[in-house]
Parts: C-alpha cells; structure tokens; sequence
C-alpha cells in the first residue's frame, strides 16, 4: 500500500509541475500578444521606435 501511495504521491507532483509549465507558456502568449498589440498600434500611429521596443519585448 505505501508503494501505491508513493506512486500516487510522485504522479501528482509531476502533474502539478505540467500544470505550472502550461500556465507559464499561456501567460508568455498573452504578454507576446499584447507586445504584438502595442507594435502594430505604434506602427499605425507613425511611432517607430515605440514599434521596435515593442518587438524586442516580445523577443
């Protein structure tokens, strides 16, 4: 039974840590789109080198 336990314990662990990877990999999405967002809106406006801050932040 303690074996089973440990197995259940290590798979949550594991599983808690994917959780963790995803979260962090969507909340980089959304801060490279809004990056992308404030470059096309600087672009649109003429505003070159807020565009091209822009870009280096989402890099």
């Amino acid at each position: 039974m303690d074996l089973v336990e440990r197995a259940i314990s290590a798979e949550r662990a594991r599983t808690s840590a994917d959780a963790a990877r995803v979260g962090d990999a969507l909340s980089a999405v959304g801060r490279i789109r809004e990056e992308a967002a404030k470059a096309k809106a600087a672009l649109d406006s003429g505003n070159r080198s807020e565009a091209d801050a822009a870009y280096r932040r989402m890099l």
